[in-house]
């Protein structure tokens, strides 16, 4: 997203041609700002490794860069935008490259800013005529019924008016449902080009990208979200046209945009620095307010990260450490002792964690067991690893972590017990052993156990070399919830009295949404999950017990990590997937590396299941891929201060799909194709439980958090119905039987 860039030069001599070929006055076309706010004297901070943010390149992830004005169907540029019912390109009998709509209702993605009255310019014509009644296609936008159009063989313009009501800032669906004649006759359309004009019925105007500069047409403004680097300073040109107006404003929630730049003919009469925001999020905005187009040269926002790099950890030129990565399905952080939790479900977990490193706030890349992972196996996020839904694994182009270990020499084997997880989706990628073993939906208990797990894995390391990498993914605490005793009567709840059968059929009723649990019977089924956590922890002890015995502890990387978390009815559903509050996102991360000088202590800041990819190989000193999703932790195993960064989160399980953006203590959730008003805005560090919805006042971090989202999913390329690989059928019924539904 950033890339490299010379240092300022003058801007004279740089010929301006926006609207025009005219030559303006050179002093009004060479006019460099450079340099406009530095930093203020009281910020006495150590200084990190200089930062720089390129404005040009951040462009595409405003509300500016993401506006569509224009769609040319055949063109190939147009195919991200076309969902669905649309044909490959083709050339019209009269030269224009158009696409044909293939099926009865055909799909258009439109990327809108602010709402604001428009007009979409449509051009059209059809190519099969039903004799019965005139052919006509209903247009529908975000599913209102917009206009019944009448169409011609000839190639013609329809304009309709849209109103700002019903568009959504961000993504919108536009849809053609075609009318067939009254014998069933099928209308054949073809479509050439679409324009979302203004409301006056002209070309929109809108600041874009011109070169390694930002044209910001007359009356108009781009708004960039950001949260700036320590002593920040703005630099950039102006290359105007005869009567300037730029203003640049910078605002934080809960205060009226500052202006720090205002003027007329050149001059900035301000002497207000940016320096006041230091590493404050905000919304940095560029307004020309005249009446002849300008353009920003080279527009950079520079400082110092918050924290100065740290050395990396590790005896990095010694032997090459095992890795163990023990995943923990449906593992809420806090249901165990080492985060805060009352009961007894985590002795052994918790002693792990004195000798090695917690992170107190771990995210989990979604809030179901596919995506989150493929997340930790891979350092990507959803979108670029591709296992998303259902029917989706991982994209084949993708490396995951055993791929990497195994050209290094690494022994690779795994033993899984969640169909999530199955061959099928591409997670035995790397390894020479990946064995799933299956859910029984017969048992009492479903999914294989842990303990048996473990017998798998003794197997395995009595038969393997080292190094090896070895994945364990275990499945206890997931529904039904069924511990063996004596965990499920040491952890019982002895204040509540509810009937063992009744907890039972509870399970399946709430999972069919046919009841709301009491207090009482929901306080039962947590027991019943602690039960399966300390069942999974005395198994996680007994796998420590034999590298030690076995004389490997000592010689192993382990990782314990979550996939998601689980519902209790906080906020007002159970199990998991549909949602991304504290309860499902949160997830334990427990980190023990060889020769590590930081165990027994805890990292604060927030870290995802994207770093551990990254951390392992940071440790190992083997390169991490470029274009990750995470960053190496393994300062923090170090003792160092890790520099804040976000965290994202999705799910696309249910409808509506929701994203989160995690920045410090605030966390935005924002549904599919919801506005503003029906974002959630919390502060976890003030309001854990996430009852206080605080969008109405945090507008800059709404746009923050959408502009982040666009950014982590800006350059991946879209993915494609027909690349999904055919699923097997006992598969997706399996799903089906443990309570995953499409």
């Amino acid at each position: 997203m950033r890339r490299p860039n010379p240092s300022p030069k003058s801007c004279r001599g740089i010929p301006h041609r926006y609207g025009t070929t005219d030559r303006v006055s050179p002093r009004r076309r060479s006019l460099l700002i450079g340099a406009l706010l530095l930093a203020c004297a009281a910020c006495r901070r150590e200084a990190g490794q200089p930062v720089e943010r390129d404005l040009v390149a951040l462009f595409p992830y405003t509300d500016s860069g993401q506006d569509t004005v224009e769609l040319d169907f055949g063109n190939a540029a147009a195919a991200r935008h076309l969902l669905a019912g649309w044909s490959v390109p083709e050339r019209a009998p009269t030269g224009e490259s158009v696409v044909r709509a293939v099926a009865r209702k055909a799909v258009v993605d439109l990327t809108l800013g602010a709402p604001a009255d428009r007009v979409l310019s449509l051009r059209m014509a059809a190519t099969r005529l039903p004799a019965s009644r005139p052919p006509a296609v209903i247009v529908r936008f975000n599913g209102r019924r917009l206009a019944t159009l009448e169409l011609q063989s000839a190639m013609s313009e329809h304009r309709i008016a849209l109103p700002a009501r019903i568009q959504r800032r961000g993504a919108n669906e536009l849809t053609f449902n075609v009318r067939m004649g009254r014998g069933g006759e099928r209308l054949e359309v073809v479509y050439d080009t679409l324009q979302v004009l203004s409301a006056t019925g002209e070309r929109r105007l809108l600041p874009h990208v011109n070169g390694d500069a930002i044209a910001l047409p007359p009356h108009s403004e781009v708004s960039y979200f950001l949260r700036l680097p320590e002593r920040p300073e703005l630099h950039l040109g102006v290359d105007d046209g005869l009567s300037p107006r730029l203003l640049v404003r910078v605002q934080r929630d809960g205060e009226l945009a500052r202006s720090v730049v205002a003027g007329r003919d050149g001059v900035a009469p301000s002497d207000m620095g940016i320096a006041a925001w230091s590493g404050e999020v905000v919304r940095l905005a560029f307004a020309n307010e005249g009446d002849t187009p300008v353009r920003l040269l080279r527009p950079r926002v520079r400082g110092a990260d918050r924290v100065g790099a740290a050395q990396p950890a590790g005896n990095r030129t010694g032997p090459r450490h095992n890795v163990i990565l023990y995943m923990i399905d449906t593992l809420r952080a806090d249901h165990l002792g080492c985060y805060g939790y009352r009961r007894p479900t985590s002795p052994r977990i918790d002693a792990f964690g004195r000798e090695g490193v917690i992170f107190d706030h771990a995210v989990a890349q979604s809030s179901w067991t596919r995506p989150s992972a493929a997340s930790i196996l891979t350092g990507h996020y959803p979108a670029a690893h591709g296992a998303t839904t259902l029917r989706r694994g991982l994209r084949p182009e993708v490396a995951t972590l055993a791929e990497i270990l195994q050209g290094r020499g690494y022994r690779t084997g795994a033993f899984v017990t969640n169909v999530n997880v199955a061959p099928q989706w591409g997670f035995q990628r790397g390894f020479e052993l990946y064995r799933y073993l299956p859910e029984d939906e017969k048992s009492a208990t479903v999914h294989v156990g842990a303990d048996v797990v473990n017998t798998h894995a003794f197997e395995w390391l009595a038969a393997t070399g080292e190094p090896f990498f070895l994945y364990l993914h275990v499945t206890d605490p997931h529904l039904p919830y069924a511990p063996p005793d004596p965990w499920r009567e040491r952890l019982a709840d002895r204040t509540v009295a509810v009937d063992s059968t009744r907890v039972d059929d509870l399970i399946a009723a709430f999972r069919e949404r046919q009841v709301q649990p009491t207090e009482d019977e929901v306080r039962a089924l947590a027991a019943r999950y602690d039960g399966e956590i300390a069942f999974v922890d005395e198994s996680f002890g007994q796998l420590l017990d034999e590298l030690r015995r076995r004389g490997l502890y000592d010689r192993t990387a382990i990782v314990l990590i979550a996939d998601h978390g689980e519902e209790f009815g906080d906020h007002g559903g159970f199990e998991h997937g549909r949602t991304l509050y504290e309860e499902i996102v949160h997830v334990p991360f427990i980190a023990r590396l060889p020769g590590a000088s930081a165990a027994g202590t805890r990292v604060a800041t927030t870290v995802q299941q994207v770093d551990v990819l990254a951390t392992l190989l940071d440790y190992l000193a083997i390169p991490v891929p470029a274009g990750l999703a995470g960053r190496s932790l393994v300062p923090a195993l170090a003792g160092h201060a890790l520099a804040p960064a976000d965290a994202l989160a999705e799910t696309s399980l249910s409808r509506p799909t929701a994203e989160a953006v995690i920045t410090g203590t605030w966390k935005v959730i924002r549904k599919e194709m919801a506005g503003p008003q029906q974002a959630e805005v919390y502060d976890f560090g003030v309001d854990p439980k996430e009852r206080d919805n605080r969008a109405r006042d945090k507008t800059v971090l709404l746009g923050y958090a959408r502009q982040a989202l666009v950014a982590a999913v800006g350059n991946i390329p879209a993915i494609q119905p027909q690349g999904e690989p055919a699923v097997d059928p006992a598969i997706m019924e399996r799903l089906r039987a443990l309570g995953y539904t499409e």
